[in-house]
């Protein structure tokens, strides 16, 4: 026994930092990861009973309880201009659709804490700003990020049912933001002055700064109005009318909060965030934790911490007493790309949806199949590619050229000598001969150095040429998926041809190639094509009428797409096609790659990365493959609650032992002791009176031991 704790310990030293979240189904077939930490906010508010909302750029809306765990609402694939909570407790949500070039705007209500939401109205262009006492809602048309259409205030006094345009002595009707004071007075924000309304907006009169944009208000815990501007924070004193600049001059403030302990937080577009402990009379920089990212919005939590949401790297807690920003755990994260290096460490790319704004982009590392994540480079680089060889490289693609990791991605160096200053769309590598590059606008590069130089393949292309997937089969041939189909290239990229007999007039977003060498193509907006020789001739498989972003293919030949409806399943060569959604929280799935267990990650847009629950070749598949090899299965579900399931197939007969440990190595359980026949064998373990935690499964058979872990959740 003395010898099992010894490799139990070991165990348990790489186990400790790990966390599931214990919400999923038993028959999901997906399970989130715990990250990328990060996301893009737009709005942020917190209501009495110590909830905190979200709304984001891509995945709607989220909601936490306790700052560490937060759960995607009943509002899901939209862009949300703004959140407010009223009196009654109602949740209202602002969005567009604005991801795909759309110009939809909803707004919606939810009376069960983002649950589920009713559709107010359609193509209003709504931004939520403030609620008085009475449970009158008041918007505008335009905001500071996205703009509108500058019809001034609306006000609603039936829940967001119908609105009424209030807008008598406002001379500027481009409204950027609407506060409520202590004594129910509103005051407005817009394009050309600070207003003002002592009757509910029945009527405006101009408070000060004419013809100067005010982007953000904030009323203050000593009667006074604080006052963003493009020329930096005015302070109002309501009582005498007295107007002045008190600092941060000639920054864009774009959002103020006053917090409960009195300090007013201010966020600029330029310089990060700054804080006043004195009333506006000064201001000290606080991004500490933080660095200069763009805060969106503010938000005094019930425990009276200040959280702040920013576009990029998702929300932080400030810690008042360190002066520090902690990131907290949103998952909102938008993954472009995927690979494992030959260490078997998983490596994520993402992007923000507003380039402009890069902060919290970059390459991200797992080492832990998903559970931590570390920002390990290229930081504000929005990443198109990734690809690992088998010399332990890693290469990233991103809008302004490659780099190269040659260290688990702790250090990445630029290799961009041959490359024209452009952005890198993806990567193909053979073998250790060459890596080909296909950029956007110029083409495709090849490298025989590990990337330290590149030369230009583009003979038989057309001239700036975007290329978006390239794949190489066994061979060496190459394909390249463009806007205007595939191409081939027989001779290690100096010659290509077009191939595009039976395939549409489409782009090809994604390819992928089985052990037969059939190649598979994944279409903007007409599914899945497959070819059976080379891509001389095309044919349309099961899957139609969807854009296929990713494509995989297991080691039992099983095929997997990628799509904005979810992820598709096909084990007959594409002529049929089974959803599997289960389990994704988001259905806008982005990137694919496959770890040497089986298991499937998918990268979405807007909800991180997520794992198939189980690996996608199963005991059967893998016994087929290797019948003279003992095969211990990854159980599932995993992490389960409470029960499991166990495969293993033994290759001939013999003694077999199926063991339980818990994390010291003691023996909790006992499955299986008996001699067994060859076969495939399906062992279910009811863990009803254990506790949670980490537990291995140890499979002895003859001289032969295999041991997993698995994880049961309460």
């Amino acid at each position: 026994m003395k010898a099992i704790n010894t490799f139990f310990v070991l165990l348990v030293a790489l186990s400790l930092s790990l966390s599931f979240d214990s919400t999923f189904s038993q028959t999901d077939f997906w399970q989130p990861t715990n990250g990328p930490y990060g996301g893009e906010v737009t709005t942020l508010v917190a209501d009495s009973m110590g909830q905190v909302f979200v709304g984001t750029l891509v995945g709607g809306v989220f909601r936490s309880n306790d700052d560490a765990y937060w759960k995607q609402s009943g509002l899901t694939k939209t862009v949300v201009l703004s959140l407010i909570i009223s009196p009654n407790a109602y949740v209202f949500a602002a969005t567009a659709d604005l991801i795909f070039g759309g110009s939809e705007r909803r707004t919606y209500r939810s009376s069960d804490y983002g649950n589920n939401w009713t559709l107010l109205s359609s193509d209003r262009a709504l931004f939520f700003h403030a609620v008085n006492r009475a449970g009158h809602l008041f918007a505008s048309n335009s905001n500071v990020l996205f703009g509108g259409s500058g019809s001034g205030v609306l006000r609603s006094t039936d829940n967001g049912e119908s609105w009424q345009a209030v807008n008598s002595g406002l001379t500027n009707l481009s409204v950027y933001a609407i506060v409520i004071d202590d004594s129910g007075h509103l005051w407005a924000g817009t394009l050309g002055g600070l207003f003002l309304s002592m009757n509910n907006g029945d009527s405006w009169v101009l408070a000060g700064l004419l013809n100067t944009p005010v982007a953000s208000l904030a009323v203050g815990n000593s009667g006074q109005l604080f006052v963003g501007t493009n020329l930096g924070v005015f302070r109002y004193t309501i009582s005498s009318g007295a107007l002045e600049r008190v600092g941060l001059n000639n920054a864009t403030v774009i959002s103020l909060l006053s917090s409960r302990s009195g300090e007013i937080y201010a966020s600029t577009t330029n310089s990060g965030v700054y804080r006043s402990p004195d009333n506006g009379n000064t201001w000290i920089p606080s991004n500490a934790g933080l660095g200069i990212t763009v805060v969106t919005a503010f938000t005094n939590a019930n425990d009276g911490n200040v959280l702040a949401g920013t576009l990029g790297k998702g929300v932080f807690r400030f810690d008042a007493l360190n002066a520090t920003w902690t990131q907290l755990a949103l998952v909102n994260t938008s993954v472009y790309s995927l690979t494992i290096n030959s260490e078997g460490n998983l490596f994520a790319g993402t992007r923000n949806l507003v380039s402009a704004f890069s902060a919290g982009s970059g390459v991200f590392r797992s080492s832990d199949e998903g559970m931590n994540w570390t920002l390990v480079g290229l930081q504000g680089s929005s990443i198109n590619a990734l690809k690992s060889s088998s010399t332990g490289y890693v290469f990233a693609g991103t809008g302004t050229g490659a780099y190269r990791s040659g260290n688990n991605g702790d250090t990445w160096i630029s290799i961009n000598r041959g490359l024209p200053r452009t952005s890198v769309s993806s990567f193909a590598l053979h073998s250790n001969r060459y890596i080909l590059a296909g950029t956007f606008e110029s083409g495709i590069f090849r490298s025989e150095n590990n990337g330290e130089d590149w030369t230009s393949a583009n003979n038989g292309l057309p001239d700036s040429l975007d290329v978006i997937v390239l794949a190489v089969n066994h061979s060496g041939e190459a394909f390249a998926g463009t806007y205007t189909g595939v191409f081939r290239s027989t001779n290690d990229g100096d010659n290509w041809r077009q191939m595009n007999n039976g395939l549409p007039n489409a782009g090809i977003f994604s390819l992928a190639i089985d052990d037969r060498g059939f190649i598979f193509a994944g279409s903007d907006s007409d599914g899945v094509f497959i070819s059976k020789d080379n891509g001389e001739n095309w044919a349309q498989t099961g899957l139609t009428n969807t854009s296929v972003f990713s494509l995989a293919v297991n080691s039992s030949g099983h095929i997997y797409a990628a799509t904005y409806n979810g992820v598709f399943q096909s084990k007959n060569e594409g002529a049929s096609w089974t959803p599997l959604h289960s389990g994704l929280s988001d259905t806008f799935v982005f990137s694919f790659t496959l770890d040497d267990k089986g298991h499937l990650f998918a990268g979405t847009l807007g909800n991180g990365v997520f794992r198939t629950v189980e690996s996608t070749t199963t005991v059967k598949d893998i016994a087929e493959e290797a019948p003279s090899s003992l095969v211990l299965a990854q159980n599932y579900p995993n992490p389960f609650n409470p029960s499991t399931t166990i495969e293993y197939n033994l290759p001939s007969a013999g003694d077999v032992s199926l063991r339980i440990y818990d994390l010291f190595g003691h023996e909790v359980a006992t499955l299986v002791n008996e001699k067994h026949a060859p076969g495939i064998y399906k062992i279910t373990w009811d863990a009803g009176g254990f506790a949670s935690g980490i537990y291995f499964y140890r499979l002895k058979a003859g001289k032969t031991v295999q041991t997993r872990k698995l994880i049961l959740v309460r």
